[in-house]
């Protein structure tokens, strides 16, 4: 049967339809545009049709993958139209190709993946700057020290010492100095983080069954194949690209949990956005 890979986004609040939902949701727009799916054989078919790799319910995509089979076969920017006219507002697709139906699945041939973290500078416990920020900050604070008198207001925006200590609010991140934290993390050999376990069956005395579940060490360093540290405007983006897929895979919150802690970023979760922007297959 016709074997496709289909290149898609995942984008605004589409982002929060899980995984099993994507599924029903493009089973339906299959049907709405008449392209019918090959389906399997057995007690219980169900449509050839599954994602290269399940992305995290909230993250966004440039990059989805998504690998079905048809009964007939058609030409693919035909597919690509049916198939856009039909999907939500967030799901736009990129590309649709023709695959061998012998190499293997998707899923299978997944070794990595890119993803973009922001992170705003609230989550931060202070502020992001860049040189030229920084160094009108000093010259502004120099000023004011220079003067005999200095508005409250405005020498607490600039710099707020008391006793010695220097405010939250008064902490400023500087590109270079997070780019060089990026750069000091990557020269770790080992980056050890908990990971929680996944469940495993075992057995009571009694006979039932019982599940254990708990948190593991695991040393992230290996599948982590490069990670940068930039600032835009107000913001904190890390770009990195990290082991995915059923041999090896790293949670991109699991790394920027690790690389906060090691740069000493107090980070709110709930305000950080991660998106996927590519994955990677073996030829």
């Amino acid at each position: 049967m016709p074997r496709y890979k289909l290149t898609f986004t995942k984008e605004g609040y589409i982002r929060y339809t899980s995984h099993l939902d994507m599924l029903r949701l493009f089973n339906r727009a299959f049907k709405r545009s008449g392209i019918k799916l090959e389906y399997s054989k057995g007690f219980n078919p169900h449509p050839r049709i599954s994602f290269a790799q399940p992305l995290s319910l909230g993250y966004t995509s440039l990059g989805e993958l998504l690998e079905f089979q048809t009964e007939e076969s058609f030409e693919t920017p035909v597919i690509a139209e049916k198939l856009g006219r039909e999907l939500p507002r967030g799901i736009a697709v990129m590309e649709c190709v023709k695959i061998s139906e012998t190499v293997k699945s998707l899923a299978s041939r997944v070794t990595h993946a890119e993803y973009i973290i922001k992170i705003s500078p609230e989550n931060c416990g202070g502020e992001v700057s860049g040189t030229a920020d920084a160094t009108e900050a000093t010259e502004t604070k120099e000023a004011q020290e220079g003067s005999e008198t200095t508005d409250a207001t405005e020498t607490t925006e600039v710099s707020e010492v008391t006793e010695g200590k220097e405010s939250t609010a008064a902490k400023t991140y500087e590109a270079e100095e997070l780019s060089g934290k990026a750069e000091d993390f990557m020269r770790l050999n080992e980056i050890k983080v908990s990971k929680k376990a996944k469940k495993r069956s075992g057995k009571k005395r009694n006979g039932g069954a019982e599940n254990f579940a708990g948190e593991v060490e695991i040393d992230i360093r290996p599948m982590i194949e490069y990670l940068t540290v930039n600032t835009d405007g107000n913001n904190i983006f890390m770009s990195t690209k990290i082991a995915a897929g059923s041999e090896k895979n790293l949670s991109p919150a699991l790394l920027q949990k690790a690389f906060c802690e090691f740069a000493g970023l107090e980070v709110m979760p709930e305000n950080i956005e991660i998106m996927r922007t590519e994955l990677f297959l073996k030829t």
